[in-house]
């Protein structure tokens, strides 16, 4: 068992290792590296595991290290620009022998076991965690990428196949069975996947999950999932519906979950390791002790418990029946209308609106009857609408049978909320009735359709493409996902439509309430923007060519992943699975070449300074030995003077080392903005031409062709002419 400290050392315990005499301490052993670790794996990189014995692989900051624990030999050792912030072992799609998969600053990398690297793409933000699945049941492992942007990613080699929002920073992921996974968020939730599309459960609590774990607990077949917590709990949990089956708590936070035969007496246990050191183990029960529940080990049967639990939630059901019988009951018999009733045929009904003056989408209920609304409120059920919170509740002031609830969606998704509407009789006031319903949220909701658009200037980012597609059906995507407030009308088969985003989170805006109502007051008085990112236009005109019909699409905006979003919807709509595209956004592209020029002056301060420090550290050798010296030759005035110039010397080169680490800081946040641009580059292109992209960024990126690698990005080839006639062709 290996484990990391806050120290920077790695601690090997080898139980079965034969101690010499009493000395019992022969059975742990230290690595010193000198480095904060951030994340440890172990895995067979060969499939002969027999010769090859498991690797550790331990990540820093900027460096992995593959270490053979059986030889006490390092297999390679490769530095990582991006830092490594997740580990994981295994093959992915179109990968023929297994690669350690390392997750860094908006980077995913693959290394070999030479420590080639052999696998690299990018993702939308920093990766916190790596996870391997078969996640569409194609006897394929996907690679499960979880980010700091709030996105579960699915890669398939290094395309992008489902994306996942959830409700914050991905903490966890691990594999529950061949083709579900599990997750757990920095806010406290956890959950089960059964596949890409559909969710099982989730929970949230007040703490942290730490660890994440699947394991057969109970012998029955089926796997439960076990997770960690920051306060030093554990929990195991039906990998069906989450329901509670066992739960224990240690001294300190849990640091990992993990199974293994440590006794070598052909039994493998689940081994609990908490931050504090201590490590305990569970076998898993059999027949003989039961099976587990939430109070502790029961002795009744599966069948039993499973009857027993079926017949209690059908008890629940018939007497909530009953009760709602009795009621009626007494009603009919006094042929009186209930204290406090509804009039008859009461009905609500829900309407959505993007109001530019608000800033906000409106969700409006109104009731067909003489009622009074007295609360109204908005379930966020996917947890991704609202950033901050999850229920949304508005309560009218005054007697109103129509209420209005304020929406700032933190990004464009598709969803759906739980709307729950509490309506009394205005005779009285005090017993509610409850309507529930569900509603849709379109993927766009939040851009507001404009007939103005000749008004507006029109944005300078422009992304282009043409599909076999008629118009007809692009516009049946538009009433999707958009919220229309006039007829879309295609005139001479053209069609150009104007939206203008209500919250500034959607449209990739950065600016302050003064600034946002400074724009909004201008554009009042001025009918124009201020503010970059607002407008988005869509323009489709259709034409004919060799009998078939084609659709020329043009998406104008001034924010890059805002187009990739229009793209990448127009995809799983239309089930694109190739797309090459033109794109220009000439304010994206200024910020980028800053972001290059940045790059740049940072790798020649780093090559300065690192030549300074070395003569530095050559000079302060020379004094120590020159102190030295005249201290053995009792010359205390020299020894003196020596020493005050060695100090000066270091406090010199501790100066350097700080201008070099923040040096050092400014580079990484540069290149993370590199992997994003990638990232948003790819993400308007499908299939061929994405992972062409990828490759070709990457190319210019290992070989520090900074132009080269803006020109890809830009034109989406190579600046050759090969490329550009295999580019043309293709289109």
């Amino acid at each position: 068992m290996a484990c990391a400290t806050t120290g920077g050392k790695v601690f090997v315990h080898s139980p079965h290792d034969s101690p010499i005499g009493d000395n019992t301490q022969n059975t742990l052993r230290f690595l010193n590296i000198n480095r904060k670790i951030t994340s440890l794996a172990t895995g067979c990189l060969l499939e002969d595991g027999h010769s090859n014995p498991d690797i550790l692989f331990i990540g820093s900051e900027s460096n992995l290290l593959a270490y053979d624990v059986e030889r006490n030999a390092d297999k390679f050792f490769v530095d990582v620009q991006d830092g490594v912030n997740a580990l994981v072992v295994g093959k992915t799609a179109n990968q023929a022998e297994n690669m350690v998969i390392v997750g860094g600053n908006c980077s995913i990398l693959g290394f070999d076991d030479k420590g080639r690297e052999v696998f690299w793409t990018v993702t939308g933000d920093n990766v916190s965690s790596l996870a391997l699945c078969d996640i569409d049941s194609r006897n394929s492992t996907s690679l499960l990428v979880g980010s700091d942007d709030f996105e579960i990613r699915i890669f398939r080699g290094e395309e992008t196949i489902y994306e996942i929002s959830e409700s914050d920073r991905i903490s966890i992921l691990n594999t529950i069975d061949k083709t579900m996974f599990g997750y757990g968020l920095a806010n406290g939730t956890v959950g089960v996947y059964g596949n890409a599309k559909s969710r099982l459960w989730r929970v949230k609590t007040k703490h942290k999950p730490l660890a994440l774990f699947s394991y057969d607990i109970d012998m029955d077949g089926v796997s439960e999932v076990f997770s960690g917590w920051s306060h030093g709990g554990f929990n195991i949990r039906k990998r069906e519906n989450g329901e509670v089956i066992f739960r224990e708590t240690m001294d300190a936070p849990i640091a990992s979950i993990l199974k293994a035969d440590y006794r070598l007496d052909g039994n493998e246990e689940v081994m609990i390791c908490s931050e504090s050191g201590n490590v305990c183990a569970y076998l898993p029960t059999d027949v003989e002790f039961g099976h587990l529940f939430e109070s502790g080990i029961g002795k009744e049967s599966v069948a039993d418990q499973k009857i027993l639990e079926e017949l209690h939630a059908e008890k629940i059901e018939l007497i909530s029946e009953l009760r709602s019988m009795e009621k009626a009951l007494k009603s009919s018999k006094s042929n009186e209308p209930p204290v406090g009733a509804l009039p008859p045929n009461t009905l609500l009904s829900y309407s959505m609106q993007a109001d530019l003056e608000l800033r906000a989408l409106l969700l409006k209920v109104e009731a067909n009857k003489d009622v009074q609304i007295i609360n109204f409120l908005a379930v966020d059920l996917e947890g991704v609408v609202f950033s901050d919170r999850e229920v949304m509740a508005f309560s009218p002031k005054t007697q109103s049978r129509s209420a209005t609830l304020s929406l700032r969606p933190s990004r464009n998704y598709d969803c759906k909320l739980r709307v729950q509407t509490h309506v009394a009789s205005r005779s009285l006031q005090t017993q509610l009735h409850v309507f529930e319903t569900d509603i849709n949220i379109p993927k766009f909701a939040a851009f507001a359709q404009t007939s103005e658009i000749t008004q507006y200037p029109l944005p300078r980012g422009v992304v282009s493409f043409c599909v076999k597609d008629s118009i007809e059906r692009f516009v049946q995507w538009i009433q999707g996902s958009f919220l229309l407030t006039s007829r879309t009308a295609v005139i001479d088969g053209k069609l150009k439509i104007g939206f203008l985003s209500v919250c500034r989170t959607l449209s990739g805006l950065n600016v302050n309430d003064k600034q946002l109502n400074q724009s909004s007051k201008k554009r009042k008085e001025e009918k124009s923007f201020s503010v970059e990112g607002e407008f988005l236009v869509l323009s489709l005109s259709s034409f004919i060519e060799s009998g078939q019909a084609y659709t020329r699409v043009k998406i104008f905006c001034e924010n890059m992943e805002l187009a990739a979003d229009v793209v990448q919807d127009m995809a799983k709509y239309f089930k694109w699975e190739e797309l090459e595209s033109e794109a220009d956004f000439a304010c994206e592209y200024e910020k980028f070449e800053q972001v290059l020029k940045t790059i740049s002056d940072c790798n020649s301060a780093r090559v300065n300074l690192t030549a300074d420090m070395a003569d530095d550290a050559q000079k302060i050798k020379a004094l120590i030995i020159r102190a030295e010296d005249t201290r053995l030759m009792l010359d205390m005035d020299s020894m003196r003077k020596s020493y005050t110039e060695l100090s000066a010397m270091n406090n010199m080169l501790i100066g350097s080392y700080n201008i070099r680490s923040i040096n050092h800081e400014n580079l990484l946040s540069a290149l993370k903005c590199v992997n994003q641009m990638i990232q948003k580059a790819s993400s308007l292109r499908l299939g061929i031409a994405k992972s062409r992209i990828i490759s070709d960024c990457r190319a210019a990126v290992k070989s520090n062709n900074m132009q080269q690698l803006f020109h890809i990005i830009k034109h989406g080839f190579e600046p050759s002419s090969m490329a550009s006639a295999t580019v043309t062709q293709v289109r």
